[in-house]
């Protein structure tokens, strides 16, 4: 599922956002492309969307504690769309089931 993240340092991420099994004090909230969101931009819609950690990561994959994330919310459709053409996904794609995960859900 594709979610607006607000984390503890006030950076805002938009990832698919997954829960998943861990040891007590692990973290347990997998992000899956995430993208920190900022406003600005020259051109409309007046915000950008860039890899988060991607100038010193190469993969597409973080690992979050849940007391880092102050809330989760579901993006703007003018957000995701731009997002889902970032990551190159479509609807089915999201869709498909993954058996060593269940969405997050706070």
């Amino acid at each position: 599922m594709i979610q607006v993240v607000l984390l503890s340092n006030n950076q805002t991420v938009i990832a698919q956002v997954y829960q998943v099994d861990a040891d007590p004090g692990a973290p347990n909230c997998r992000l899956v492309d995430p993208f920190l969101f900022s406003l600005g931009g020259k051109t409309p819609p007046g915000f950008r969307l860039t890899p988060w950690m991607g100038e010193c990561v190469d993969d597409n994959n973080a690992m979050v504690h849940p007391d880092k994330i102050i809330t989760i919310r579901d993006p703007k459709p003018e957000v995701l769309e731009i997002y889902k053409k970032l990551i190159f996904i479509d609807d089915d794609y999201l869709s498909e089931d993954e058996s060593d995960i269940d969405l997050l859900e706070i």
